[in-house]
């Protein structure tokens, strides 16, 4: 039997092993049925139908005439994958622009962080690209509770340029010596001789009502009430207080992406991952 489409050929070996690959890797879960799926029916149905689809493309590269094999390059091949990699494991290390946050009345006060938990502000954001200077607060010496992980979250404090709150992504086992998900950020420019120096005080603990939750938005209250947004809803943390209860009633238990609060309103806005849009009447 002769190949007829060599480049379909095994165009189509490489669809059933990638289809193979995905249904074998499904089989430490649960398959459950089409009523109640469980955790390895997608992919199986997935690798079922790739391979399926590789096995018709080979078994027609049988009868009809199609492609040889285009000559291999392995430079450029090589290059691309060399640079994928590099990137890859730069990112860890490196990280992302995860937030922006400017303060509101003063454009030049810019506090940004990384996916890394790098956090950095600038006094001068809006001057000239050449002109604007960072300075990186996570690594100075008052910055021991930072954690270093995915920040998600910066709301400036209106009346303080140097006073924010941050909020982390992830789990506390990540970063056991560094637990929490919601800070309060100070920083001091006349510390350590005009060094300067930073502190996080660290508003939950991943213990209590908050518990290790991920938190995904902040927005703070004229009245001083912060609003943290969760992978499980909305909390709050009414000013004056260490304690956290839930933002509100309605709202169901899902991933809160964003939080709003409308300029001269006090009704809080939620964007949720997949269940709409939510508002809440701020008290």
């Amino acid at each position: 039997m002769r190949i007829r489409a060599p480049k379909d050929f095994w165009a189509g070996l490489v669809f059933i092993a990638i289809g193979g690959g995905f249904i074998l890797l499904a089989q430490q879960y649960r398959l459950g049925d089409l009523h109640r799926m469980g955790p390895a029916m997608f992919p199986t149905l997935v690798g079922a139908v790739l391979a399926g689809l590789g096995a018709v493309i080979a078994l027609r590269s049988l009868v009809f005439d199609g492609e040889a094999v285009p000559r291999f390059y392995a430079r450029p091949i090589g290059v691309s994958l060399f640079a994928i990699v590099s990137f890859g494991i730069a990112l860890q290390w490196v990280g992302l622009v995860a937030a922006v946050a400017r303060q509101v009345g003063n454009p030049g006060n810019l506090w940004v962080a990384t996916t890394t938990g790098r956090v950095f502000l600038s006094k001068n954001a809006n001057g000239s690209a050449g002109s604007v200077t960072f300075t990186r607060l996570d690594s100075l010496p008052g910055a021991t509770a930072a954690p270093g992980r995915f920040v998600t979250s910066i709301y400036i404090d209106r009346s303080d340029s140097n006073h924010a709150w941050i909020s982390y992504s992830g789990y506390n086992f990540n970063t056991p010596s560094q637990p929490g998900h919601v800070f309060s950020v100070t920083y001091d420019p006349k510390a350590n001789g005009g060094a300067g120096d930073a502190t996080w005080t660290n508003l939950d603990g991943g213990t209590g009502p908050m518990g290790d939750l991920p938190v995904t938005a902040l927005v703070r209250t004229t009245r001083g009430d912060l609003y943290a947004g969760t992978d499980f809803g909305v909390m709050r943390l009414p000013n004056g207080t260490s304690t956290w209860v839930v933002g509100g009633t309605g709202l169901p238990e899902v991933e809160v992406a964003g939080l709003t609060l409308a300029n001269g309103s006090q009704v809080l806005y939620a964007a949720t991952h997949g269940r709409s849009v939510w508002s809440l009447k701020i008290p």
